[in-house]
This record gives C-alpha cells, sequence and structure tokens, in this order.
C-alpha cells in the first residue's frame, strides 16, 4: 500500500483540490468539452459494444450521465433516479461488476468519478462522450 502523506490546505480550498486530485489528467489544457472522438479507449463503436453488454443498471446510469453530460452527479442521485432497490448500493455493486468487464479489457469507465468532501462518490460524463 502506498504511503500517504498529509497535506496542509486551506479549508476554503479544500473543495478545488480533492476535484484536481480526481482529474485524469490535472496538467491538461484542452477542454473536458472538446471534439476528441476517443477518450481512454472509448470511441463510438466501443461505446455502443460495451456498453450494451451491460447490465441494466450500468446503462441506466450511462444514461442518465449522457443526459445529464458535463454536470457532477452523485451515486445517490444517479440511484433515486433509477429508483434502485437498495439506493446507491444497488449501483456499487453494478459498478463493481462493469470495473472489473473494462479493466479486463484495459479500459477506464467512459467518465470521471471522485469523492467529494462528505465522502459521496461524484460522476461527470464529457460532452464528448455522451455524444452531444
Amino acid at each position: 500500500m502506498e504511503e500517504l502523506v498529509m497535506v496542509p490546505v486551506p479549508r476554503s480550498r479544500v473543495l478545488e483540490v480533492y476535484e484536481l486530485l480526481g482529474t485524469k489528467s490535472p496538467v491538461s489544457t484542452s477542454s473536458d468539452d472538446g471534439g476528441d472522438d476517443s477518450l481512454d479507449g472509448w470511441d463510438a463503436a466501443a461505446f455502443r459494444k460495451h456498453v450494451l453488454r451491460a447490465s441494466d443498471t450500468i446503462r441506466g446510469l450511462v444514461s442518465h450521465l449522457a443526459d445529464n453530460a458535463s454536470k457532477e452527479v452523485t451515486t445517490e442521485q444517479v440511484a433515486k433516479a433509477l429508483k434502485l432497490p437498495y439506493g446507491w448500493n444497488s449501483l456499487a455493486g453494478a459498478l463493481g461488476a462493469f470495473g472489473r468487464y473494462c479493466a479486463n479489457r484495459d479500459l477506464e469507465f467512459p467518465w470521471d468519478s471522485w469523492y467529494d468532501a462528505e465522502g459521496r462518490t461524484v460522476m461527470r460524463m464529457s460532452k464528448a462522450i455522451a455524444g452531444d
């Protein structure tokens, strides 16, 4: 396990630091909504191929993220929108299975995710991936 280091951050800037740590490439100068046709191995064909094989829960999540492209949503919000029987726990189980599926194909999720200051998982899909 990697050693953890405590870094003092002014309280007013903690959320900015979390957001920075949650991005895939914090030094990138390109827009999140740029015209890149492929992101981390996901192009339109790969998206259709892999997401269509996913569970109803993952397909619902992807649809919700695409409908809210570039917006930050929590797992609780998604679970409520999808009316999942066990709330975010249902989503967590589906994400675990889909995460293994993606990892076995050397893919990352086609969305960004990170933890907010309250420890909730937050996700955001770019407009480029969502197809807007």
